[in-house]
Formats: C-alpha cells, structure tokens, sequence
C-alpha cells in the first residue's frame, strides 16, 4: 500500500474520531476495507 493511501486513510479515521460516535467508526472500517479490498484486487490484476 503506498504511503499516500495510508495517510488518506489516517485523515479518514481522525475525522470519524473527531466525531466520536461508533456509528461512524463501523462506517469507516466497512469503508476501510471496502477501499483495501479493491486496491487489492487491482493490484492483483496487475501483476497477473
């Protein structure tokens, strides 16, 4: 993962912790890992 998705990620996360409630973190990890599964799959196509 580069290094500028991770920091986009962070910013994400520190925004929805800003806000505080657990709504918006099951949110942001169903977003979360929404995001990482399809870098991942593209990734995936890449290389094979």
């Amino acid at each position: 993962m580069c290094f500028s998705q991770f920091l986009f990620l962070l910013m994400i996360i520190r925004l929805l912790l800003g806000r505080g409630t657990l709504m918006h973190l099951s949110k942001a990890f169903g977003l979360i890992s929404c995001y990482l599964n399809l870098t991942h799959i593209t990734l995936f196509r890449e290389w094979f």
